[in-house]
């Protein structure tokens, strides 16, 4: 979503959780879906300053999978990229935090009233939550800006 086309960005630990993400971004990019994901090892410019690219993609992006494993929980820069979308919020349309080996009582506590997705006991079933919860984000956002605009006339 953002100027990059229907992209959700995706957060993680990008050395132990890179499968994972992978996997679910191709699930999320499959042509029958139609979304674009934004992912920082793909999508960010070589040379490019990461804080940058990282602050411009939460800016760009109309939602944002938070893929929280325990790797995550244990990551500096996660957490600090988790803020960075907190920060953008309102976090109740925007961030769409799932879960993966770990239950849904150790989500950070700034998480924990925020709907999230649980992959731990079914991964392609997540999947689609995943999918389904991004395109109800997308409806939602269009039909305020129709009213919007509808309104200004």
């Amino acid at each position: 979503m953002g100027k990059y086309g229907e992209k959700p960005c995706q957060w993680h630990n990008g050395d132990k959780d890179i499968d994972q993400v992978r996997s679910l971004a191709s699930f999320l990019e499959a042509p029958s879906k139609g979304l674009r994901c934004y992912l920082l090892e793909r999508d960010c410019p070589p040379g490019g300053a990461v804080s940058t690219e990282l602050l411009q993609a939460v800016h760009d992006s109309h939602c944002w999978v938070l893929l929280i494993t325990p790797n995550f929980l244990k990551d500096d820069w996660c957490l600090y990229q988790m803020h960075q979308v907190l920060s953008e919020g309102p976090i109740s349309q925007r961030i769409i935090p799932t879960v993966l080996n770990i239950p849904r009582s150790e989500l950070p506590q700034e998480l924990r009233f925020v709907f999230s997705v649980d992959l731990n006991r079914n991964i392609e079933g997540g999947y689609n939550q995943v999918y389904k919860t991004v395109i109800h984000y997308l409806k939602d956002m269009l039909e305020k800006e129709e009213s919007c605009n509808v309104a200004v006339r």
